[in-house]
């Protein structure tokens, strides 16, 4: 006879001494519990280095975002005072960092429309325009890591 048709005929006193077994066993045993953090901490050894390749190749597109910012830059400026910048006036190699590039190019933004400041950038932009003889002007543009863990393969950008 199943215990919960039993349990009708029994007094009060007689059905809790027949349910107390089945309320020992509601708990979980220490070997349950041990199985159940091994397959957490395995899921989580696998998804970890996912979730970091997904940060690092997010950093890099952003990096290779803003180098896509340059040839823009550049145009927009040639088209508005007939060269690169203000210091290429005669042949040579001119070379500008970041806060100097802000400078010339006010549009430039490397964080997008973030209002956080340089030293919160992974990366140092650099720019180098090369002007020859015949007034021909070639820039290059490029990206360097300056905090560890940021990936180092940004492609270099050249525009003539």
């Amino acid at each position: 006879m199943p215990a919960s048709s039993r349990c009708y005929n029994l007094s009060a006193n007689e059905q809790k001494k027949e349910m107390k077994p089945l309320l020992k066993n509601r708990g979980f045993t220490l070997v349950e519990m041990l199985i159940v953090i091994a397959i957490i901490s395995i899921i989580v050894t696998i998804a970890i280095p996912q979730y970091r390749g997904y940060i690092e190749n997010a950093k890099r597109q952003s990096a290779v975002s803003v180098l896509e910012q340059f040839p823009l830059l550049l145009e927009n400026y040639r088209a508005e005072h007939g060269r690169m910048c203000p210091d290429c006036k005669s042949p040579g190699n001119y070379f500008f960092d970041l806060e100097k590039i802000k400078k010339i190019y006010p549009e430039f933004r490397p964080q997008g429309n973030s209002t956080a400041a340089d030293a919160d950038l992974p990366y140092t932009y650099t720019l180098s325009i090369k002007v020859t003889t015949t007034g021909e002007e070639t820039a290059t543009f490029k990206a360097q890591p300056i905090k560890p863990g940021y990936p180092k393969d940004i492609p270099i950008g050249t525009y003539k």
